[in-house]
């Protein structure tokens, strides 16, 4: 599917030698032709006979319903069994990708994946109001976001939207707003809009590395490889069964 709305998040993977497939892991981050480290997590075994690479960004909402209504079966089924090795790619397209990139890097890769996901599955709460048409209604989306993190947070109403600036940067405001309901610190939400010279190299590589593999600038997402090749339907789990069964066994 084409990429249709907004398009953030990433990370680079860490060395983890003898990967335990039953668990979430990291793996050692692949290197691009332009010699950078991707931005990107792998999950599975490193002996898995399918190769699934998926270039996301979590304001996609197509990447959304992927994660929610397939990724969980297919982490469950082939994943966790040594079937598949899953690489999750960020490709940003939108300056709010490079935000919440920020956020979650700054985390640590411990904490990449199950951020990743959140951010993902709660599009409803940060970036929808972002493509609120109507500037009025959007502008008291926000002001029920300001309210509602206020209170959680036990600020003065006034005294938050001044500290986030939230005029300047309306968009920008309802992920950072959402990052704190959430446990992140205004500290990490400051860190937020400073560049990050290694993340950034890191994503200009994915975007590099996406060209060498379609073949031309890639202009959406959720877009996949499966074993190297250019696939136009999504990896699903019933698809993903029939190309084991076609491998040749040991």
């Amino acid at each position: 599917m084409r990429f249709s709305r907004l398009c953030a998040l990433a990370v680079l993977a860490i060395v983890v030698p003898n990967l335990a497939i039953a668990e979430r892991v990291f793996d050692v981050p692949p290197t691009s032709s332009a010699d950078k480290a991707l931005a990107e997590v792998v999950l599975g075994s490193l002996d898995a006979p399918v190769h699934i690479i998926m270039y996301f960004s979590p304001t996609c909402n197509h990447c959304a319903d992927y994660e929610k209504n397939f990724f969980p079966e297919i982490e469950k089924n082939f994943i966790e069994m040594g079937h598949v090795r899953f690489t999750f790619r960020l490709l940003p397209f939108h300056r709010l990708d490079y935000t919440v990139a920020r956020l979650i890097w700054r985390r640590g890769n411990q904490n990449v994946i199950k951020l990743m996901q959140f951010f993902l599955t709660h599009q409803d709460e940060w970036l929808d109001p972002v493509l609120e048409e109507s500037t009025k209604k959007r502008r008291q989306l926000l002001k029920e976001a300001l309210e509602k993190t206020a209170e959680q947070l036990k600020m003065d109403v006034d005294k938050l939207a001044e500290d986030l600036d939230v005029q300047t940067n309306i968009e920008g405001a309802f992920v950072k707003l959402f990052a704190l309901r959430n446990g992140f610190s205004f500290q990490e939400i400051e860190q937020a809009d400073l560049e990050d010279s290694t993340l950034e190299d890191a994503l200009t590589a994915n975007h590099l590395q996406a060209t060498l593999d379609f073949g031309k600038s890639l202009d959406y997402v959720p877009a996949f490889l499966v074993n190297g090749k250019v696939v136009q339907t999504w990896p699903k789990p019933k698809s993903i069964e029939k190309l084991l069964e076609k491998l040749p066994t040991n």
